[in-house]
């Protein structure tokens, strides 16, 4: 490697051409044989004192947030601030991890930093709820249809929204509507494009190039959220029902367990989606050096750069 200032370049010592490093282009394991380690990733390399230290944002930002929006007009304007800080923190995060791992880069990456409370901590809540809405799109086309075709008339649309075929028919598009939700999120994540994001053909086009790997782990993702959706009910059941004496104590309690498995499942997510973009990112080809690989001389054939490069025993 030869360095010319702050910039180093990869030199052949037999050619003296530069060359490039061969790491990006070897395939890695896939996402479904590494689940094991997808789900310690949150606790990977001592990391569960950053996740005791998010409890104690939990209960700081997010408990006397919800606080101050129970209590009236001043203690909302005290208090929204402080609800969107932490959910701001929590979404930012979330594409952070996503960035990472489809980076190839498979640490825990560090807390996001805001400089003061503005408009850059709420930005990604409205581009996470933006997303999620606009991946409804099948469903609404179907109300809007049924609404056209009955001339504006409400009531004679809800009328035929309720009938059993429509019913079936809301079910299927709704489906079809949750299985777009993480190729969304996982442009966002990887582009910063909400536009992306938001555009069916972009996304159903991205999910046609992997559909083995991102049913997969779309089955895995709603698994898990139905593991942490059963965790939390459990959390706040059990406050619910708890004696007067014990309800404050244990409502105080709650908040930062609920934190911790809130920040767990998305840290998961994130990286289990992330690694999925990373280990299919010749298919993706979302960068131009994996859209047009490298071609490359050796012993004399051509041969182009790619995992099936690796798959050779010559190599």
């Amino acid at each position: 490697m030869h360095s010319f200032g702050s910039a180093k370049l990869r030199v052949c010592s037999r050619c003296k051409n530069t060359v490039e490093p061969l790491a990006p282009f070897k395939p890695v394991a896939p996402f479904w044989s590494r689940l094991p380690d997808i789900l310690r990733f949150p606790l990977r390399d001592g990391q569960w004192v950053r996740l005791l230290s998010w409890m104690f944002a939990v209960v700081v930002l997010r408990g006397a947030g919800e606080l101050g929006l129970r209590s009236g007009p001043i203690g909302f304007v005290f208090g929204l601030p402080l609800f969107v800080a932490y959910y701001g923190m929590l979404t930012t995060y979330f594409f952070r991890v996503i960035d990472r791992a489809e980076d190839g880069d498979f640490d825990v990456p560090y807390w996001p930093e805001f400089n003061g409370l503005n408009f850059s901590m709420a930005w990604p809540i409205v581009q996470f709820g933006v997303v999620l809405v606009a991946s409804f799109w099948p469903w609404s086309l179907i109300v809007l249809g049924i609404l056209m075709a009955s001339g504006g008339n409400v009531e004679a649309a809800v009328q035929v929204l309720e009938s059993w075929p429509l019913i079936a028919l809301q079910g299927v598009a709704i489906s079809l509507s949750f299985c777009l939700i993480p190729m969304s999120l996982l442009i966002l994540g990887v582009t910063k494009s909400l536009r992306r994001s938001m555009n069916p053909v972009f996304v159903i086009r991205h999910i046609t190039k992997i559909p083995k790997s991102y049913f997969l782990a779309t089955g895995i993702l709603f698994l898990m959220l139905a593991a942490y959706s059963l965790v939390i009910l459990l959390i706040w059941g059990l406050v619910a029902i708890s004696p007067i004496q014990l309800y404050l104590v244990l409502l105080i309690g709650m908040y930062p367990i609920d934190g911790l498995v809130q920040v767990y499942f998305l840290m998961i997510a994130g990286h289990l989606l992330g690694y999925m973009a990373y280990q299919e990112r010749f298919e993706l080809a979302w960068w131009s050096k994996y859209a047009d690989p490298l071609v490359l001389d050796i012993d004399g054939k051509r041969v182009r750069m790619g995992p099936a490069l690796f798959e050779s025993p010559e190599i």
